[in-house]
């Protein structure tokens, strides 16, 4: 991206978003899965389940932690990337 002249701040977002949208659907699936696994072949009474509420605030938590270590990783990625183009050709 460097190469074709990406400024930091879009590699930036590229990066992130990429990632961010990659991690969304794959904890809403993993959470919905097992949610509905564990009500089907382990609970047989609904009352031992908790709230809706628990779940949920887990899964934003993760969200919210892996968020955070992707712009992390972005940020490195970026800073690694940094000097111009013309000096890589070289």
């Amino acid at each position: 991206m460097r190469m074709l002249g990406a400024k930091k701040r879009f590699q930036m977002n590229c990066y992130y978003w990429e990632t961010f949208f990659l991690l969304l659907p794959s904890l809403g699936f993993a959470f919905g899965f097992r949610m509905i696994f564990v009500e089907f072949f382990f609970v047989n009474d609904l009352r031992f389940l908790p709230s809706l509420w628990v779940p949920i605030t887990i899964m934003l938590m993760l969200l919210a932690t892996f968020s955070f270590l992707n712009f992390l990783i972005a940020k490195t990625l970026v800073r690694r990337a940094r000097g111009s183009p013309s000096l890589i050709l070289q």
